[in-house]
Formats: C-alpha cells, sequence, structure tokens
C-alpha cells in the first residue's frame, strides 16, 4: 500500500483510487497530503508567493483559472484591481465550499435534480476551477453520479438546450 495521494477515478461500476503519482491531475490538485488542498489552479514552489498575472479587474474575474472568488485577500483585491468587484468579505475556499454545496444540496433529489446538479457545476466550472475541482476532490462520492453516468448521459442529450458557454461536452 502506498502512502502516496489518494483520489478516486470514476470507472465502470463505481469509484477505485487512483494514485496520485499516475495522474497529472491529480498532482495539480493535491499535496503530499490529500487532506491539504493547494490553493491555486497551478502549483508553486513556495505557496506564500502570490502567483502573478498580467490580467486585472473583471478578465481576472472572467477567467476561470484565476477567479478566486472571495477568497482573494485585500491585497490581492488591490493589486488586481478587484476592489469594488467583488463583495467586501473574504471567505475561504472552504466556506465557499460549504456555502456551494448547501445550494446544490437544496436541488433535492430525482432525475431532474439531477441534471439541476449537474449545471449548477458547469457553472461553477465556468467560473472557478479551483472552487470546482475542490468540490470534486472533498465530495466525490456525491458529486461523481452528476458529473459522470448516469447523469452526463442524460446532459448530453440536451446539450444544446443547456449551453450557456463555449466549453465542449
Amino acid at each position: 500500500e502506498s502512502a502516496e495521494p489518494r483520489m478516486l477515478e470514476a470507472v465502470r461500476g463505481g469509484l477505485r483510487p487512483l494514485l496520485a503519482s499516475r495522474s497529472a491531475l491529480a498532482r495539480r490538485f493535491l499535496s503530499s497530503d490529500a487532506s491539504v488542498w493547494t490553493a491555486a489552479a497551478c502549483e508553486t514552489k513556495n505557496r506564500n508567493k502570490p502567483l502573478k498575472t498580467k490580467q486585472k479587474g473583471c478578465n481576472v474575474l472572467h477567467d476561470p483559472l484565476w477567479n478566486k472568488g472571495m477568497a482573494a485577500d485585500y491585497s490581492e483585491r488591490d493589486r488586481l484591481n478587484l476592489r469594488g468587484l467583488l463583495p467586501p468579505r473574504v471567505k475561504t475556499l472552504g466556506e465557499q465550499l460549504n456555502k456551494f454545496m448547501r445550494k446544490l444540496r437544496a436541488h433535492g433529489d430525482g432525475p431532474e435534480a439531477s441534471i439541476r446538479k449537474n449545471l449548477a457545476l458547469q457553472d461553477l466550472h465556468n467560473r472557478n476551477e479551483t472552487l470546482y475541482h475542490r468540490v470534486l476532490v472533498e465530495h466525490m462520492q456525491e458529486v461523481a453520479p452528476l458529473v459522470y453516468t448516469p447523469t452526463v448521459g442524460h446532459v448530453c442529450q440536451a446539450f444544446g438546450d443547456q449551453f450557456t458557454r463555449a466549453r465542449g461536452m
């Protein structure tokens, strides 16, 4: 048994553990301890060093790779010209995760609710990839059926009706 971080891989008939060393995606989003989340979509050698971008203001908020939502601290908001574009309160990634999961669970159960939940996850993915992947990692058993079979089959059939942003199926 390896002590490497694990995440679950969706496979036919359920979920199986996926070694982080075998998956670039897993390495990208998991640190040496699976319970510790890397705060940005790209790991840096010095986690205290802020990631740099030439984008400012609305461009940062409209780019799902850079958008941290309300997790941007006050110095980041000043540096990236986000003051006034975000609510004044800073929320941690964990607080944002809990709020999103409460909203997701409020959709209820059943096939129609699963499609609504999938659309909510797609919307999150289009806004904030870091939070989206945190949701997948932290709540894999709950959301795997929403982003994989059976729900994704229904979503693909209604792709034209539900299209909101060019991202592919």
